[in-house]
């Protein structure tokens, strides 16, 4: 159902279901409706996790009988208890899911391992386990067997006091549920960061977000022209060029936007993302050649086959090192550029 709809399900339909209810399947749905007593929103993840001995089939089977789900909105693809409305108040709001389109195959520059020989695990950062629980987001491992997760999931301190804001909408929307603009864009900016870099190998730095921290939960745009529209998208206008995400109250943001060339980066701090991230806010690319951008926040980064090095306030390509440094005004700097251990250079 759409979550337009005004009244939700209170009980289920046996008549409408296209296959028999054996004993198999009605344990199964005893065993879905106990959960639901428990936890009235809950992702077909979390019940995997939690009902291990049975099918994915026996349990997707067995969702109609137990209860109903939303086609769209926060609450997306959850299954919720028949006669439970999740809009109803605000203490639903951590059974809202966060979505992440991306691409969950590790990027790591060529032959720099050789797990065969060394007879190591590949990418035991992804593996599930005890300590990497498939439904849960501890901010240091992840398993990529599914893209969304539910607040209440999410155990990484950082991304726990986001969301333990007491500032919340009183009613939900269609975008953000009841956490408010700026709320869900600090959660999903860093979240996403995070998972690109324990997909590729590195480890999260919480010092590394601090900056976005004390973004408002709730952000109101100034009168006049303060953003840049990109189809669908909106990037705000700050400091003289675009920076991080900026829309209506009931959009939210994720995006952040170079301004020289008026286009929109993608939906994470790493990766392709063509802005870089100082204390001071976003520094736009300007006139480099190449979308040369941080994998993740460290001292050396590779983007697309080449090296980068973190400079204050600047991400320096080997490669183009001289536009590089046209952004910083100082022509000569290349001069100083030596590919070599460590990438040492100033600009």
């Amino acid at each position: 159902m759409r979550m337009r709809r005004k009244t939700v399900p209170q009980e289920g339909n046996r008549d409408k279901v296209k296959h028999s209810v054996d004993d198999s399947l009605e344990a199964t749905v005893h065993e879905i409706q106990q959960l639901l007593e428990r936890r009235p929103v809950i992702t077909v993840r979390v019940l995997l996790d939690w009902i291990s001995s049975t099918s994915r089939m026996d349990i997707e089977r067995a969702l109609p009988l137990c209860g109903y789900m939303f086609e769209d909105g926060p609450w997306k693809k959850t299954l919720i208890k028949f006669g439970v409305d999740p809009r109803a108040g605000p203490e639903f709001r951590h059974y809202q899911t966060v979505t992440f389109e991306m691409n969950f195959n590790p990027i790591v520059e060529p032959g720099e391992h050789d797990w065969e020989k060394s007879g190591e695990l590949a990418f035991p950062q992804l593996l599930k386990g005890d300590d990497n629980v498939p439904h849960v987001f501890g901010g240091r491992k992840f398993v990529p067997d599914d893209n969304s997760w539910q607040v209440c999931d999410i155990s990484d301190v950082l991304l726990q006091g986001i969301v333990a804001t007491s500032d919340v909408r009183s009613a939900a929307t269609l975008n953000d549920g009841f956490f408010w603009n700026g709320t869900m864009a600090k959660l999903e900016v860093i979240m996403r960061d995070k998972l690109v870099c324990i997909r590729d190998g590195g480890t999260p730095n919480d010092e590394d977000y601090a900056c976005l921290l004390s973004f408002p939960d709730k952000y109101q745009p100034p009168t006049g022209r303060d953003y840049l529209k990109q189809g669908k998208k909106r990037c705000a206008l700050k400091g003289g060029y675009y920076t991080l995400p900026a829309l209506s109250e009931d959009k939210g943001w994720t995006y952040a936007c170079v301004f020289e060339k008026w286009r929109t980066s993608s939906k994470s701090i790493s990766s392709h993302n063509c802005c870089l991230l100082t204390g001071e806010g976003w520094t736009p690319m300007n006139d480099w050649t190449r979308e040369v951008c941080a994998e993740r926040w460290g001292s050396v980064a590779t983007f697309d086959g080449v090296k980068c090095i973190q400079k204050p306030g600047n991400i320096i390509s080997g490669d183009d090192f001289a536009t590089a440094c046209k952004l910083k005004g100082n022509l000569s700097g290349f001069r100083d550029w030596q590919k070599g251990a460590g990438y040492r250079g100033t600009c």
